[in-house]
């Protein structure tokens, strides 16, 4: 069920982020062979030895995300409450980035591969029960989520 569950949110997300206005004529440009292969491999890689392209209202969703992350790891003695609080938090921000997702292309592409195992560990944070996991969790995102400046631009 659970992995249902995260195959449906990702179907949301791609569909989500391709949102525009219906009435207007679409031309989509096709994917070279070159950046589909850096997409679909077993990892995101680097576009031909260059950072990906994102645009500006990700990248300050992204920050707010790092920042969110950073407060989640600086929480002094926290209980199970307040990570599965601060992975509501995360969740939030992160559905805030889907909603005002504007990227095409293989750029956005590459970001959904990017986005697709920090929205596992939100899920699973936000419904931890245990503070151990919960806390390797914590690092895990925010670890992860540093990772961005790597690939995009």
């Amino acid at each position: 069920m659970k992995a249902g569950f995260l195959y449906l949110l990702f179907i949301f997300i791609i569909f989500s982020c391709n949102n525009s206005a219906k009435n207007e004529e679409q031309t989509k440009e096709p994917i070279h062979e070159q950046h589909s292969n850096e997409i679909l491999g077993d990892s995101l890689r680097l576009n031909q030895g260059k950072k990906w392209k994102s645009d500006a209202i990700t990248n300050e969703n992204i920050a707010s995300f790092q920042h969110i992350a950073e407060q989640a790891k600086q929480i002094k003695d926290p209980g199970i409450k307040e990570y599965n609080e601060a992975g509501a938090r995360m969740q939030k921000q992160l559905d805030k980035l889907i909603s005002e997702c504007r990227m095409k292309g293989p750029d956005h592409e590459a970001l959904h591969k990017w986005l697709a195992p920090l929205f596992t560990s939100v899920s699973s944070l936000v419904k931890s029960q245990d503070k151990i996991e919960a806390s390797q969790l914590i690092d895990k995102i925010h670890s992860y989520v540093n990772s961005y400046a790597k690939y995009f631009e």
